[in-house]
């Protein structure tokens, strides 16, 4: 579990965490090691991978594929998001 992330649902087969971000601030994710879904609550935020800017908005869900990749998360406002992912086996 990373810090800044609350875990909410922990079982064989899903993991699902909350996070609040603080305003204008830039949060790793992580590497990619499977599959992530983002949904953001109430606030719009930006992910960010290898420089490139992706538009999550609010209430609405971004799938972020098992490439390796480092995720950021940034916000212009606080924001909280849900994040969805195969747990370790």
């Amino acid at each position: 579990q990373m810090e800044g992330f609350q875990r909410l649902v922990a079982c064989p087969y899903f993991t699902v965490d909350s996070f609040k971000s603080s305003a204008g601030v830039e949060e790793p994710l992580r590497k990619s090691t499977g599959m992530q879904i983002l949904v953001a609550l109430g606030s719009a935020a930006s992910v960010i991978a290898d420089g490139e800017v992706y538009p999550l908005r609010a209430g609405s869900a971004v799938l972020l594929p098992d490439e390796g990749r480092q995720y950021d998360l940034r916000a212009p406002a606080g924001v909280e998001v849900i994040r969805i992912f195969v747990s370790s086996q």
